[in-house]
C-alpha cells in the first residue's frame, strides 16, 4: 500500500532547547541509524549538520530544492496511521529555516513527504498511513546552510511486530552452470510486515534486500544459503529486530540433466526436419546433446511422421469496408480470395497442423449517370457497374434503386427506378443496392451515386418571334425565329387577330399571318404573335409580341396649344411608330425621346413653334403638325401678366390658371415633422426643395397631386432650426417661404 502524508505548516515563536542527538545524524542515506519506534521518536531533539553535505536527492525534492548540509534518520513502525512534527528554531546563518522530507528508500524513487519550501523556524507536520516493518528515511537540510534546532513529536507508530519466517524455497540439487535460480522466503501468517531481507552464501552478505534472490552457481560443491528479517537498516547495522536466520544446502553436481524420452509428431511438409545433429527422414527414436543457457542436456525423442492434411474450403462475403478475420490467427482479409489457404498453428490429436482454402469475394460497385429527355421530360438514368471479383463463383443476382435528394439526409425516396423524371433543378443521387451471392452466402450491399449535370443544359431558353410590328388591316405580316434547333422540334404559333397563311406551321420556323380583323367603328386594335418550341425536352415557355394593326391612314399631333414657361409635353392621337421634328421657331427645341409620341419638349426661346410627327403606315409616309406657343409670365405691380399682347384665349386661360394656383403650407412652425401643401393641380408635376440657411440643399421631394393637398413627412436629418421652403411647377409658378422646425 502507497502511504499517503498531509502536510500542514505553522510559523512558532518559541525556543526549543536543544539536546543530546541520540541516534546521531548520518552523512549519507544508507549509513542512518534506525529509530525503532516513533514511540523513542517522539521527544527526539537534534540540530542538521554545519558544514556542507549535499547528499540528498538531486533536485532534493520531486518539487525542487537545492542540496547544502543534508543530515540522515531512519525509523520503524508497526504502519497505519501516524504523525510527526518537526519545530525548528534558532537558525543561525540566514535565518531561512529548513528544507526536510521521508524517503521509502535510498534511491530517491519513493517520495513519501518532501517540503523544498524555506519558511524559516516553526512548525511543520506530516500525517498518513504507513506501511508496517517498512524503514523509512528522515532528512533535514538546511536552507542555504542554516543550522536549526529542531524537536520531533509523534502520534501513533508503536514498535512493529515481527512474525516468524517461513518456509526458505528453491531447488537444493542443480547441475554447474545453473544460472538464474530463484530462492523465495516471507513471514508466517497473513502479516503485512515488510521487513528488510539479509541473505547470506557460506556466510558471505548478498548484496540483496528483498525476499527473493537470484543466484547463479557457476562451480561444483555443497553451498549454505540463509536468509534473515531484519527491522532496520542492513547497510548501516542499526537493527531493531530481527529473526532468522533460516537456512537450506544447494548441491551443485558436474552432471548431465537427463530428459526423459518423449514422443513428437512432425508434420508431413516439414519432412526431412533438423533436430540437433540429426537430419530425421523417418520416424523413430533418436538421442542428442544440448548445452542450454546454464546447464548440458542429453535429450531422447521418438518422433513420428504425420500425414498431409486435406484442407476444406471456407466462404466469406462481404461489403466496402468489412474484413475476414480468421478465429485461429487472427489474421484479416479485406480483398477476395479464390481458394488462399489458411494455415492455422498448433498440432491436434494425431493430426499435422492444420488449414482450410479461403474463397472471400467484397461486393464492389458503383453506377453511371446519364441525362438525356424523353417524352418531353428531363430523365436521369443510372447504369449499374461491378466491379466485384468473379473468382470463386460470386454472381450479383440483383440490383435495387432508391433517388433521393443529395442535401436530404434523411434520403427521403423519390423513385425506385433505374431513372427518374426531373421536376425541378436540384442535385440528385441514387443508393444502388448490388444484391450477390457466393456458394450459400447472401449479401446485400448499398453504393451511393450522384450527379454533377447542369439541368439548364437541358431546359431550352424561351426563344421570342421577330417580325412585323406595326401594321394595316388586311395586310400580311412575317414572323420568325431564329436559334439552333434540336431536330425533333415542333413550332407551335399562336396567333389573336389574325390568321396564319403559312401550311403546316408545326414544322415552320416562319410564318405568314393575315391581320383580318374588322373592328368597329374604324379604330386600331392590337394582335398577338406567341411561339413556343416542343421536343423531347420539355418545352420553352410562350413568348409573345404586340402587333399594332391600324385601321386607318389618319393620324393627329394634337391640338394647337399655348403653355407659360419653355417646355410641353406632346399629346398625339392615333399613332403607331415615328419620330418628332421641328419645323419652326424662334429657339432650339430639345425633345425628351423624339420618338416617344407622349415626350417633352423644351425650348430655349419664347414664342411660336410648330412641331411635326411623322411615321410609316401601310407602306406609306404620313405626318401631321401641332402649334404650341410658349408664353412667358411677368408679375408687375402685384399681378401676373404677358410679357407680350397676346389676343388668343389658351393665353388668357393660362393666365387665370397661373393665378389660381396659390400655394401654401401648415402649420410652421413644424413640431411633428409632418407638413400639408396645399394649391396644386392634378396631374401637375411639381416639385418640393428645402434649403438650409447657408443655401445647402437638405431635401427634395416631387409632388404628385391626385387631390388639392399633399402630406409630407420631413426626413430625420432636419433637425430644429430655420429653413427655406420652395415649391416650383412645370409652368413656373412658385412659392418660397421661411419654415421654422421646432
Amino acid at each position: 500500500m502507497k502511504p499517503l502524508l498531509f502536510f500542514f505548516l505553522s510559523i512558532l515563536s518559541f525556543e526549543i532547547v536543544k539536546g543530546q542527538c541520540t541516534p546521531a545524524s548520518a552523512d549519507n542515506c544508507e549509513d542512518a541509524n534506525v529509530l525503532c519506534s516513533l514511540d523513542e521518536v517522539n521527544g527526539y531533539t537534534c540540530s542538521n549538520i554545519d558544514y556542507s553535505n549535499p547528499t540528498g536527492c538531486s533536485p532534493l525534492c520531486p518539487s525542487g530544492g537545492v542540496l547544502n548540509n543534508t543530515s540522515w534518520w531512519a525509523f520503524v513502525t508497526e504502519g497505519g496511521n501516524v504523525c510527526i512534527t518537526i519545530t525548528f528554531s534558532n537558525c543561525t546563518l540566514n535565518g531561512n529555516g529548513v528544507q526536510y522530507g521521508i524517503w521509502g528508500d535510498c534511491d530517491c524513487s519513493q517520495s513519501i513527504f518532501c517540503d523544498p519550501a524555506c519558511t524559516g523556524p516553526g512548525t511543520k507536520t506530516a500525517c498518513g498511513l504507513l506501511e508496517p516493518c517498512k524503514t523509512y528515511y528522515l532528512f533535514v537540510d538546511g536552507c542555504t546552510g542554516d543550522v536549526c534546532d529542531f524537536a520531533l513529536n509523534t502520534t501513533g507508530g508503536s514498535d512493529p511486530i515481527l512474525p516468524n519466517l517461513g518456509d526458505l524455497t528453491g531447488p537444493r540439487i542443480i547441475c554447474k552452470d545453473a544460472c538464474n535460480v530463484k530462492y523465495k522466503i516471507g513471514l508466517q501468517g497473513a502479516s503485512n510486515c515488510k521487513p528488510a531481507w539479509q541473505w547470506t552464501i557460506d556466510g558471505v552478505e548478498l548484496d540483496q534486500y528483498n525476499n527473493e534472490v537470484i543466484l547463479d552457481f557457476p562451480d561444483e560443491g555443497d553451498f549454505v544459503l540463509c536468509a534473515t528479517a531484519v527491522l532496520g537498516n542492513i547497510q548501516s547495522g542499526s537493527i531493531c529486530n530481527q529473526k532468522g536466520p533460516k537456512c537450506l544446502t544447494i548441491k551443485v553436481r558436474d552432471s548431465v540433466i537427463l530428459k526423459d524420452s518423449s514422443s513428437r509428431n512432425i508434420c508431413f511438409e516439414k519432412n526431412p526436419f533438423k533436430w540437433g545433429t540429426h537430419t530425421i527422414e523417418k520416424p523413430g527414436t533418436y538421442t542428442d546433446r544440448f548445452k542450454g543457457a546454464c546447464c548440458t542436456i542429453d535429450s531422447t525423442i521418438h518422433f513420428n511422421f504425420l500425414d498431409k492434411h486435406t484442407p476444406h474450403t471456407v466462404y466469406f462475403l462481404g461489403c466496402p469496408g468489412e474484413v475476414y478475420i480468421d478465429p485461429a490467427t487472427k489474421k484479416t482479409f479485406s480483398t477476395c480470395q479464390n481458394g488462399t489457404e489458411i494455415l492455422l498453428p498448433g498440432i491436434s490429436t494425431g493430426k499435422c497442423d492444420s488449414s482450410y482454402n479461403l474463397v472471400a469475394a467484397f461486393i464492389n460497385g458503383s453506377g453511371r449517370m446519364r441525362e438525356y429527355c424523353k417524352w418531353g421530360e428531363i430523365l436521369l438514368e443510372v447504369t449499374p457497374i461491378d466491379r466485384t471479383c468473379a473468382d470463386g463463383g460470386y454472381i450479383t443476382e440483383s440490383f435495387n434503386y432508391k433517388w433521393y435528394l443529395k442535401n436530404d439526409p434523411s434520403k427521403k425516396s423519390l423513385g425506385t427506378d433505374e431513372f427518374l423524371p426531373l421536376t425541378k433543378k436540384d442535385d440528385y443521387c441514387v443508393e444502388i443496392t448490388f444484391n450477390g451471392t457466393l456458394d450459400k452466402l447472401k449479401k446485400s450491399c448499398k453504393f451511393d451515386v450522384c450527379e454533377q449535370f447542369n439541368e439548364d443544359d437541358f431546359k431550352y431558353k424561351d426563344i421570342c418571334p421577330k417580325g412585323d410590328l406595326a401594321l394595316c388591316v388586311g395586310k400580311i405580316g412575317k414572323y420568325s425565329v431564329d436559334t439552333i434547333f434540336p431536330a425533333d422540334a415542333r413550332h407551335i404559333w399562336t396567333v389573336a387577330g389574325g390568321q396564319i397563311l403559312t401550311t403546316n406551321p408545326i414544322a415552320a420556323k416562319e410564318i405568314e399571318v393575315l391581320w383580318n380583323f374588322d373592328p368597329s367603328p374604324a379604330k386600331q386594335y392590337t394582335g398577338i404573335v406567341c411561339y413556343h418550341m416542343e421536343s423531347s425536352c420539355p418545352p420553352t415557355e410562350d413568348c409573345c409580341i404586340n402587333v399594332t394593326i391600324k385601321a386607318s391612314l389618319h393620324i393627329s399631333a394634337g391640338k394647337d396649344a399655348s403653355t407659360i414657361g419653355l417646355r410641353y409635353k406632346l399629346k398625339p392621337e392615333n399613332i403607331l411608330l415615328g419620330e418628332w421634328l421641328k419645323v419652326s421657331g424662334p429657339g432650339v427645341a430639345k425633345f425628351t425621346n423624339k420618338n416617344d409620341p407622349n415626350t417633352l419638349v423644351r425650348v430655349t426661346k419664347y414664342g411660336n413653334y410648330i412641331f411635326k410627327w411623322s411615321e410609316i403606315a401601310c407602306n406609306e409616309k404620313i405626318s401631321d403638325e401641332i402649334k404650341v406657343n410658349f408664353l412667358k409670365l411677368k408679375f408687375i405691380n402685384g399681378k401676373y401678366q404677358l410679357d407680350t399682347c397676346c389676343t388668343d384665349s389658351l393665353g388668357s386661360k393660362l393666365i387665370t390658371r397661373a393665378f389660381k394656383r396659390n400655394y401654401k403650407f401648415y402649420p410652421n412652425p413644424v413640431s411633428q415633422r409632418r407638413i400639408v401643401i396645399e394649391g396644386g393641380e392634378e396631374d401637375s408635376k411639381d416639385n418640393l426643395v428645402i434649403y438650409d440657411l447657408y443655401g445647402k440643399q437638405v431635401f427634395v421631394n416631387p409632388l404628385v397631386w391626385d387631390a388639392n393637398s399633399i402630406e409630407i413627412e420631413l426626413p430625420e436629418s432636419i433637425i430644429r432650426g430655420v429653413y427655406i421652403l420652395k415649391i416650383e411647377s412645370e409652368d413656373g409658378t412658385r412659392l418660397i417661404e421661411k419654415m421654422v422646425v421646432e
